[in-house]
């Protein structure tokens, strides 16, 4: 919406048409009536342009619509996010008229803090739900040694911003693990390796990294970001270059 579509009240229109207030009173309730031009329920006296108001609606609608051609794992976009796309130049009470006519006419659903198109349906689609488990099947069987996220990329042929939105809901599902921003494991090797680190603890009170990496048969581009993320779930605690069981 542009700056001079904002709204106005009836003063700022007498000053700029430079004609009486009562006509300018006879020709709001005029455009009223011939639907012309929108009355915000937020803010008392205020106006605007019907077809500036109807346009940012479908606007927001139509990218909604896309949205998920490019993200069809995360088929809604967060409302602050629309806001600032699409209103940051307007009103807050104007922006949430806006959201709350949105909603009330289903041209878009909420959902929490995201706003989606009715047409899209949440969640995984059946083909979705087929390559979301050959991502599982893959760290399954990589087990304590999984591929970085790039060459899951690679291996999988699928786009990195696609893959992520994968391994989320894989997460979300308690199928994978994120050990660190580019490291996934299957939740089965995941917690073997966690099972077996915290015997071996048990038994011999503090575990060197280069007898983690001979426990699980793995080099030090797994061990360290294991034992780092052991440390921050307070599953372990560092103490010199070792690990002891957290207390």
């Amino acid at each position: 919406m542009r700056k001079k579509d904002f709204p106005l009240c009836g003063e700022d229109l007498v000053i700029r048409t430079e004609i009486s207030a009562g006509e300018v009173k006879r020709a709001i309730s005029l455009l009223l009536g011939e639907g012309k031009i929108h009355k915000l329920k937020s803010e008392e006296g205020l106006y605007v342009l019907n077809a500036s108001y109807e346009s940012i609606k479908k606007l927001i609608e139509a990218y909604l619509k896309d949205y998920v051609s490019k993200n069809p794992l995360n088929p809604g976009e967060k409302r602050e996010i629309i806001r600032a796309r699409f209103l940051k130049h307007l009103p807050p009470g104007l922006a949430d008229e806006i959201f709350s006519d949105l909603v009330l006419s289903q041209v878009v659903i909420k959902e929490g803090d995201m706003l989606r198109h009715p047409a899209v349906q949440a969640g995984l689609g059946e083909e979705q739900k087929k390559f979301a488990s050959k991502i599982s099947e893959f760290l399954k069987e990589s087990r304590f040694s999984p591929p970085t996220l790039d060459a899951l990329e690679e291996s999988l042929k699928v786009n990195q911003n696609e893959l992520c939105q994968y391994l989320k809901e894989l997460i979300a599902a308690e199928e994978v693990v994120r050990v660190r921003h580019d490291l996934y494991f299957h939740k089965k090797a995941f917690g073997e390796i966690k099972e077996k680190m915290v015997e071996f603890l048990k038994e011999k009170g503090k575990i060197e990294p280069g007898e983690f990496k001979e426990l699980f048969g793995i080099s030090r581009k797994y061990a360290l970001p294991l034992l780092e993320y052991f440390d921050a779930q307070r599953v372990t605690r560092r103490v010199g270059n070792d690990r002891v069981l957290w207390e």
